[in-house]
């Protein structure tokens, strides 16, 4: 089961309050090819919804759940700032 670490909520929080994005929007992931691409979206019927702080954070509907998997949702710190990572 894919998992959302605190950190990356927070991340995604900070992502949606610079974008002064409405609190019924939230990152999606959706597969583009081979890749995993967010983009702001708000909450369709049968998605996965992860909540950071009380705050929809992140959307996935069923086919990207599957693709993830048991994958885990964290925040990596490199030089050039904090990005997103999918540990498997």
């Amino acid at each position: 089961m894919f998992v959302m670490t605190e950190a990356a909520g927070g991340f995604l929080t900070r992502v949606l309050e610079e974008a002064h994005a409405t609190e019924d929007t939230a990152v999606r992931f959706v597969i583009e090819g081979e890749h995993l691409t967010p983009k702001l979206d708000t909450v369709q019927p049968g998605d996965d919804v992860f909540a950071h702080a009380g705050r929809k954070v992140l959307i996935v509907d069923k086919t990207v759940s599957r693709a993830l998997g048991s994958s885990i949702l964290d925040v990596e710190k490199t030089m050039s700032g904090a990005k997103l990572i999918l540990m498997h």
